[in-house]
Order: structure tokens, then sequence, then C-alpha cells
């Protein structure tokens, strides 16, 4: 049987020949087929090598502009930090001073209001009637009472002039921020 098969193969027509034409079509159906597929991949991957480099520049320049844009928040943001921080740190630095001119007047009127006292009762202590230390102890309530009047009068000054002097402080630090927001505008 083998021997009829080697016969046939070299007549036309035979089974050995078409199993070889048969083969020879499969063998060149299946070249077609793998330079088919070899194209095929190799357009894929180029399809894929463009469209991941395309993807990565535009992740690049979206990363890259959200980063500028971060940037420049960042610095919008720490630029308004330092301007409240100094704006914040005047204004501390004037109601401070404002404290410090109230309580320095009312220690002020506090000991003048004592030596008053003193002097009045070392007074009343030389005094030989009661109509003199009558008088004695109203003149002391009327100094007393205009010393508080005058005293009351400085520190309403001193809380107004330091109310001025904090607001004038953020108006000024609030300025460049009131302006940048009208040019924005």
């Amino acid at each position: 049987m083998a021997e009829d098969d080697k016969a046939e193969k070299g007549r036309p027509g035979g089974r050995g020949g078409r199993v070889e034409a048969m083969m020879e079509r499969t063998g060149d159906d299946m070249q077609n087929a793998a330079r088919e597929t070899t194209g095929a991949i190799d357009e894929a991957a180029r399809n894929a090598e463009k469209t991941g480099t395309e993807g990565m520049g535009r992740a690049f320049d979206l990363g890259r502009d959200m980063g500028r844009d971060a940037g420049q928040d960042l610095n919008r943001i720490a630029e308004r930090t330092s301007r409240n921080l100094a704006t914040l740190t005047k204004a501390g630095s004037v109601l401070m001073q404002g404290m410090q001119d109230a309580s320095r007047e009312w220690i002020g009127m506090t000991q003048e209001q004592m030596r008053r006292n003193s002097e009045a009762m070392s007074e009343m202590s030389r005094l030989r009637s009661m109509p003199e230390l009558v008088n004695a102890q109203a003149d002391l309530m009327r100094d007393g009472i205009r010393a508080m009047v005058d005293g009351v009068r400085r520190l309403g000054e001193i809380s107004l002039r330091t109310a001025t002097e904090t607001s004038d402080a953020m108006r000024e630090a609030a300025a460049p921020g009131e302006q940048r927001r009208r040019d924005a505008a």
C-alpha cells in the first residue's frame, strides 16, 4: 500500500498528488494567515503604541497643567496667607499698643486718685469743724468725679484711636486683594 501511495504521488490526479496539492495549499494558506496575523499584530502594536504615546502625552500635559495650576493656586494661597498673617500681626500689634496705653491710663488714674485721697485725708485730719469736713468731702467727691470723667474720656479716646488704627491696618492689608478682585472682575 505504501508503494501505491508512492506511485500515485507522482501521477497527477492521484491520491498522493491531491494530498500534496492540498498540503501545499494548506501551507500557503497558513503562510498567508501567518502574514496577515503578523501584519494585524504589527498594526495592533503600532496602534497600541500610538494610543499609549498619545495617552501618555495627554496625561503628561494634563498633569503638567494641573501641576502648574496647582502651583499657581499654592502660590496664591501662600501669598494670601502671608498677607493675612502680616495683617493679623499688624492688627495685633496695634491692639496690644492700645491695650498698653489704656492700662497705663487706668494705672495713672488709679495712682492719681490714691494721691488725691491721701492728700485729702491729711487735710481732713487737720480740720476743726464739721462744716469744714463736709466742704472737704464735697471737694474730694467733686474732684474725684471730675478726674474719673476725664480718665474715662481719655480711655475712650485711646479705644477709638486703637479701633481706628486697627481698622486702617486691616483695610490697608486688604486693599491689594480687593484691587486684584476688582481687576479680575
